[in-house]
């Protein structure tokens, strides 16, 4: 896929449809009296319908726990398979997903209780749910009960239904890397709902749930029963299957990256001082320097000095000589028994924009390449020389060509073994 654009999906159905398979195998054979008996295998295709494992889940949005300016958002959620939302049965909309996304305010009475299955399902009076319990009747599940009217008017419509999920493909070559490789094509969810914000430093908390509505096709497909749910005392609440659920806060006040950057302080970095300040501080402030305070690698702390390269004054020259780490940099100041971390912070910060550069990364490995051939080739010259200097000391000229030869032999062996252990 190529890198910046996305490609959107209506759905990605699985190759294979959810339902129990059967496989047989038999064999023949011309060996009188053998018979060889029939293999039967049966297995189930289908997504967990009570589950979802945290690996499933690539991403959420508006992100979890988190407080900001979401009321014009429709929370959503990415799921590692480009299937998941298709890979079960929906009665006969193919099209539809088993699932849906509902989201609900802390103030409009959704509940969320861990229970066991045969707790759980089939429900007290006045609860409808026409999804049964599958598993284990003293596994736990977790299954959300919501006001029935509430319910009634948030559900998505039959027809809607096919719009709250997608597919969607990105190049992943500049993402970050991960510890499981993720495919290209990923599925997502959608809310048809906004959350609900308030003004306040708080905002107001919402939750998203992954729900399973498998077992209500009769509720999307038959109009009078939904309405008879809604408006009738005969049920006071749905109770839906969760899968997994995440909160964050809305509040109506700016709480956006561009609010928030454009409200800090950009005031240059300028320590103030006092008529008790001593003389030296004051002088090095009247520099531009400011006091900081500083994490040595040792793990100890300090407070050290840090002048701006931005910061107009006169700096004292100081020589240049190849360093190869920041602590080389550090510059101490006997007078006031302080560092001086400007060129080290300078060393650091010039390290990292150089090692975002990608072009840059590449030359310096190449070059590092050519230099460690380099530095092996002049070795093994130096070494080879230090040898038939040696030898030719110790030999006369009548043997000389022979020892030379097989010790030039010897000695070639000896460094091909190094070299190819070394790599």
């Amino acid at each position: 896929m190529d890198t910046g654009r996305i490609q959107l999906a209506a759905r990605i159905r699985p190759n294979l449809p959810g339902g129990e398979y059967h496989v047989e195998v038999s064999q023949s054979t011309n060996i009188p009296d053998c018979t060889i008996e029939t293999a039967r295998f049966t297995f189930h295709c289908d997504a967990d319908p009570s589950s979802l494992l945290p690996h499933e889940i690539y991403s959420v949005y508006p992100p979890r726990d988190c407080f900001g300016k979401f009321d014009m958002v429709l929370p959503h959620i990415i799921f590692t398979r480009r299937t998941y939302p298709w890979e079960r049965n929906f009665g006969n909309a193919p099209d539809s997903p088993w699932i849906t996304l509902l989201l609900f305010d802390e103030t409009e009475g959704a509940v969320v209780t861990v229970m066991p299955r045969r707790e759980a399902f089939p429900p007290p009076d006045g609860v409808y749910c026409p999804a049964l319990g599958e598993g284990g009747q003293e596994e736990p599940c977790t299954v959300l009960d919501v006001p029935a009217e509430l319910f009634c008017d948030v559900c998505p419509a039959l027809d809607d239904l096919p719009y709250t999920a997608h597919a969607r493909g990105v190049c992943r070559d500049n993402k970050a890397i991960e510890a499981v490789q993720i495919d290209e094509w990923l599925s997502v969810l959608v809310s048809n709902r906004y959350p609900c914000s308030v003004t306040g430093e708080e905002g107001v908390k919402n939750t998203a749930y992954v729900v399973s509505i498998q077992g209500f096709e009769n509720f999307f497909n038959d109009v009078r029963l939904r309405q008879r749910i809604r408006d009738s005392k005969e049920y006071s609440h749905v109770r839906l299957f969760v899968l997994t659920s995440w909160s964050f806060h809305c509040r109506q006040d700016d709480f956006d990256f561009k609010t928030v950057f454009q409200g800090l302080d950009v005031d240059p970095l300028i320590a103030k001082t006092s008529g008790n300040t001593p003389p030296p501080v004051h002088n090095l402030i009247s520099k531009g320097f400011v006091p900081l305070n500083h994490s040595l690698r040792d793990g100890g702390r300090t407070v050290s000095w840090y002048k701006s390269p931005f910061a107009s004054c006169e700096q004292k020259t100081r020589k240049n000589r190849t360093q190869f780490f920041s602590d080389s940099r550090l510059i101490y100041e006997p007078e006031m028994g302080m560092f001086d971390i400007s060129y080290a912070s300078a060393f650091t910060l010039g390290r990292l924009l150089a090692m975002q550069s990608g072009s840059f990364t590449a030359a310096l490995d190449a070059w590092r390449s050519v230099n460690k051939r380099e530095a092996i080739d002049r070795s093994n010259h130096a070494l080879l020389l230090s040898h038939i200097d040696g030898a030719c000391r110790m030999m006369n000229n009548a043997d000389m060509k022979d020892i030379l030869l097989s010790r030039l032999t010897d000695l070639t062996k000896e460094l091909i073994g190094e070299q190819q252990s070394n790599a």
